[in-house]
């Protein structure tokens, strides 16, 4: 297996030739762990198939993204399957905030709901688990976050990954649901399968061993069965990856979840359970509607005046944004200056409380920023690298005091690691060998590569001089660099930093370096 290309990965991967023909081996249904590693799962089994036998009432409360979407349709469809008394519930953000509430108990009780099954939530809500056993109801929860082992809700069940001992990777809540359902139902039905994988993606969980395989399983259900639904709102590309759900599909849907500020975040549910609609087109146009907002609202700090706010250790900002925006406009201004950044907004119903997202790197862990702050924050959850909180607007200059404080004794560890190439290297037999590398994803990260001594005046500008362009006329090899940084024309020679696509082009297909950056 000798090969240079090949080598280059296999030392950028640290691992060996035999690992790699192990994570390309080819995988089926039976690769992938069972669901008889959550403890209890078979007790969770019997509970609802007693609970269908006796009709009693299900309300599925979910979260609003797009792993809580995802969490909630597998469940409903295993439900519908199995004609139970059922209902399903989006929270919306400004309104009911992350979680199961009293308030939203308090309604299910006066509409006679006997079960809550809470999915992608309810692993911190000791209280309102409290207060619903208090009421007669039961909860169950389907969740992954992070918990605190000393505090853990008494409800009826629980299956969560660490918690119920399925393994040491983190699962998204939509997995833990897919393997419930295989477990209710005896058999893997593919379509929950590719749901479960898409929730994976979309909350950056890590992408090796059981994860990976259900990501890499999903990706070719979706290619062999074309689901309308999902082809629908990838715009029918030919061949649907990792890419095209993390950069087009799943951001449409997280656009509904944080756009909608009503039950009509329904509709998004309604979008995936039922693969036979009639009315996919208008569904399909209403949701790259809501998603062409989402990226015009964006666009407007894409200028915005950072007065130097890059010398901070972090940035934190109180912008007059929807909630729900709080974490893209976080996360693009951790990828612009690689600090990590909170984003906050007032609480449209108590203006006096900020709310919004964090967003950072290894390093810079969270949760134990949480803690550091103690008791003033009002809610606050999330991963590692990606959270929510709220707190009084009269503790902001405080908090982002330890903000900054935490930022300097906790700064970014993650040293990017890149590929040295040349132009000649773009081709399709080593795009063939990266491929192969593929799925990628968090934990396993596409790699970067480097083009060293490019000479900058051999680039051109696209026709609206946002972008700059470059192609060997002998070969089909190119080279782009989108919203380029002008400086780059200070220099004759530069390195250039990206990623290696294959881009059809009229159709005709080339071997692209897409710059991210330049040194």
């Amino acid at each position: 297996m000798s090969n240079i290309f090949l080598n280059k990965l296999l030392n950028y991967f640290h691992i060996t030739e035999e690992d790699y023909i192990k994570l390309t081996k080819n995988i089926n249904k039976n690769s992938l762990p069972s669901y008889l590693r959550f403890n209890n799962i078979l007790n969770v089994k019997n509970y609802f198939l007693d609970v269908i036998k006796h009709k009693k009432k299900i309300m599925i409360y979910g979260d609003y993204d797009c792993d809580g979407i995802m969490s909630v349709s597998i469940m409903s469809l295993l439900f519908r399957y199995f004609r139970a008394e059922f209902d399903f519930y989006i929270p919306l953000r400004d309104k009911d905030g992350y979680g199961l509430t009293i308030d939203k108990i308090n309604e299910f009780n006066k509409k006679g709901y006997n079960i809550i099954l809470c999915v992608d939530n309810g692993i911190t809500l000791t209280k309102e688990v409290d207060y619903a056993n208090s009421l007669g109801i039961e909860v169950i929860i389907f969740d992954h976050h992070e918990y605190d082992k000393n505090n853990i809700p008494k409800a009826k069940y629980i299956l969560h990954p660490i918690y119920s001992n399925f393994g040491e990777i983190n699962l998204s809540a939509g997995a833990v649901c897919f393997y419930f359902s295989w477990c209710l139902l005896g058999h893997i039905d593919d379509y929950l399968l590719v749901l479960g994988a898409i929730s994976i993606l979309s909350d950056m969980m890590i992408l090796q061993g059981y994860n990976r395989d259900l990501v890499k399983l999903g990706l070719y259900y979706i290619n062999l069965n074309r689901y309308k639904n999902i082809c629908e709102l990838v715009d029918n590309v030919c061949n649907i990856d990792e890419d095209t759900l993390t950069l087009n599909l799943i951001p449409k849907i997280n656009a509904i979840v944080r756009l909608v500020l009503n039950d009509e975040n329904r509709k998004i549910v309604d979008y995936f359970i039922n693969l036979n609609n009639p009315y996919l087109y208008n569904e399909k146009k209403w949701i790259n509607e809501k998603n062409f907002e989402k990226k015009n609202k964006i666009q407007q700090f894409d200028n915005y005046d950072f007065d130097g706010l890059s010398k901070n250790p972090g940035i934190i900002l109180n912008v007059n944004v929807e909630e729900g925006l709080c974490g893209l406009i976080a996360n693009k201004f951790l990828n612009k200056f690689n600090l990590p950044t909170i984003i906050l907004t007032p609480n449209t119903e108590e203006p006096s409380i900020l709310k919004g997202s964090i967003r950072t790197k290894e390093g810079f862990d969270i949760i134990d920023f949480f803690n550091d702050i103690g008791d003033l924050l009002i809610t606050k959850g999330g991963h590692k690298f990606a959270g929510g909180l709220s707190f009084n607007k009269n503790n902001f200059e405080f908090i982002k005091k330890k903000f900054y404080e935490y930022s300097i004794k906790h700064p970014f560890t993650n040293n990017e690691n890149t590929i040295e190439i040349s132009l000649e290297d773009l081709n399709l037999d080593n795009y063939q060998i990266l491929k192969s590398f593929k799925p990628f994803g968090e934990g396993f990260k596409e790699p970067k590569f480097k083009i060293n001594s490019f000479e900058v005046t051999k680039f051109i500008k696209s026709k609206d001089e946002k972008h700059l362009l470059y192609y060997d006329r002998n070969h089909p090899i190119q080279i782009t660099y989108f919203n380029f940084d002008e400086h780059i024309f200070e220099n004759n020679y530069v390195t250039l930093i990206g990623k290696f696509k294959e881009n059809n082009y009229q159709n005709k297909l080339f071997y692209q370096l897409l710059v991210e950056r330049f040194e």
